[in-house]
C-alpha cells in the first residue's frame, strides 16, 4: 500500500509539478534550445533509415532518463519520510 501511494505521488509530482517548475528556469530553457539545435543539425546529415534509427535511440534514451528521474525523486521522498519517522521516534523504514 505504501509503495502504491508513493508511486502515485511521485508520478503526479514528476509529471506535473516538477515539469512546471523546471521549464520556467532559464538554465533549462537554454539547455533545451542547445539540444534542439544540435539534434536538428545532426538529423539533417542523416538519410531516412539513419534518422529512423536515431529517433528510436532518442526515444529509448528519453525513457531511461525519465525512469531514472522518477526513481531518484521517489528515493528522495523515501529519505525525507524516513528522516521524519526517525525524528518522531522511529516507526521503521519505507
Amino acid at each position: 500500500m505504501r509503495k502504491e501511494i508513493l508511486s502515485i505521488i511521485t508520478e503526479h509530482l514528476t509529471n506535473e509539478r516538477l515539469d512546471q517548475i523546471i521549464v520556467q528556469t532559464e538554465e533549462y530553457r537554454q539547455a533545451e534550445q542547445e539540444e534542439n539545435y544540435l539534434s536538428e543539425r545532426f538529423e539533417e546529415m542523416l538519410d531516412v533509415e539513419q534518422r529512423k534509427a536515431f529517433n528510436q535511440y532518442q526515444t529509448a534514451e528519453n525513457n531511461r532518463i525519465a525512469t531514472y528521474i522518477a526513481l531518484t525523486y521517489q528515493q528522495g521522498m523515501k529519505d525525507v519520510v524516513n528522516i521524519f519517522l526517525s525524528l518522531a521516534g522511529g516507526m521503521g523504514k519505507i
